[in-house]
């Protein structure tokens, strides 16, 4: 991407140049239009609180869509469901050491789980919580700032995210009939 002279600019916590939003990673040498900002430590622990509470509600929808899984298209998720829900605690606590880190405390709030006893229901429930999830660590990320700190917790959020989309993306195709 060519930066455009006169043309970066920094607009609600994202670069955009030459109109167009872009991260700020991926704007060619961004660090020339966009000075350190500092992390709104304020507004990253509410939104790394919220992000952890629904964490935890997943790690508990995932172990009961293990528990829960019935049928022969069905059972066989059980055991990834399980991996998953392993994988959410240790993000969940990922989450609170960068809470403690920042000089908060984790609230403890767990969102309400929900579970489905057709387990079409249920795939159909985490696809749902997890894109939730995604949406609330994506929308921690423009109150990282430009400071090291903030461009650290920006790269974990990333790869929340990405652990959490691929769960999604992988349900999706699961019940996606050929």
């Amino acid at each position: 991407m060519r930066v455009v002279r006169g043309s970066c600019r920094k607009a609600n916590g994202f670069v955009t140049i030459a109109g167009r939003p872009v991260s700020r990673r991926a704007a060619c040498g961004y660090r020339a239009c966009v000075p350190d900002e500092p992390l709104d430590v304020e507004t990253a622990l509410a939104g790394l609180n919220r992000a952890l509470a629904l964490e935890l509600r997943g790690a508990v929808e995932l172990t009961l869509a293990a528990g829960g899984a019935t049928g022969i298209s069905y059972v066989g998720l059980a055991a990834q469901y399980r991996a998953w829900a392993v994988d959410a605690l240790e993000d969940a606590g990922r989450l609170v050491d960068k809470i403690v880190a920042l000089g908060g405390a984790p609230d403890g709030e767990v969102a309400e789980p929900v579970f489905e006893s057709d387990p079409a229901k249920m795939v159909e429930r985490l696809i749902s919580s997890e894109e939730e999830a995604v949406e609330a660590l994506r929308e921690i990320i423009p109150a990282t700032g430009s400071e090291g700190r903030g461009e650290a917790l920006e790269h974990l959020l990333e790869h929340l995210i990405l652990r959490k989309q691929d769960q999604a993306d992988f349900l999706r195709r699961a019940v996606t009939s050929s």
